[in-house]
């Protein structure tokens, strides 16, 4: 939840090293942090 919360406060910008398409998995989560905030 603090991850979310503090991208959207700060209006943080990530990007993805591999065009937007890493595996969102519980294992992966952590590694690409474009991918696992949806766009909002």
């Amino acid at each position: 939840k603090g991850f979310f919360r503090r991208s959207i406060k700060k209006r943080l910008y990530y990007t993805c090293r591999v065009a937007g398409c890493c595996p969102i998995s519980k294992r992966y989560r952590n590694s690409c942090h474009y991918c696992s905030l949806p766009s909002v």
